[in-house]
């Protein structure tokens, strides 16, 4: 059996300002978008975009752009970035995550979890702790 590793992880940012010239690398408690990526061997395989906002109910998370090129589907790498979604919303303060699913994607959606919350398509998920 083969094994197989991937490597997840999500961009620094920095702001420049004008003022001062100087830059500073952004807390990522700050940052309200994030993009995921998984790679094997250097290419790129599996990816997820999580958009933060502050709602009602509290912080939640939605999370689009979910894919995996095709050739590596069925390998378990869009459910560790969606692991690794889960563990960056947490550490965010994040009570809920949201998304939208395709009849594909929402086998895997509901084997980690998300339960369907509107007609079209929508699915979230309840981070427990919160």
């Amino acid at each position: 059996m083969k094994e197989i590793t991937a490597e997840i992880r999500y961009n620094v940012y920095y702001e420049y300002d004008l003022v001062s010239h100087t830059y500073r690398e952004i807390p990522q408690n700050e940052i309200e978008s994030i993009k995921i990526n998984c790679a094997v061997d250097n290419i790129a395989v599996s990816q997820a975009v999580l958009t933060f906002s502050d709602g009602a109910r509290g912080r939640y998370c939605y999370v689009s752009c979910v894919s995996t090129k095709k050739e590596f589907r069925r390998h378990g790498y869009a459910s560790a970035v969606m692991r690794f979604a889960e563990l960056i919303c947490r550490q965010r303060g994040v009570k809920e995550i949201r998304l939208r699913a395709t009849e594909e994607g929402k086998l895997l959606y509901r084997t980690i979890g998300y339960v369907a919350d509107d007609p079209v398509d929508g699915m979230s998920r309840k981070l427990r702790g919160h």
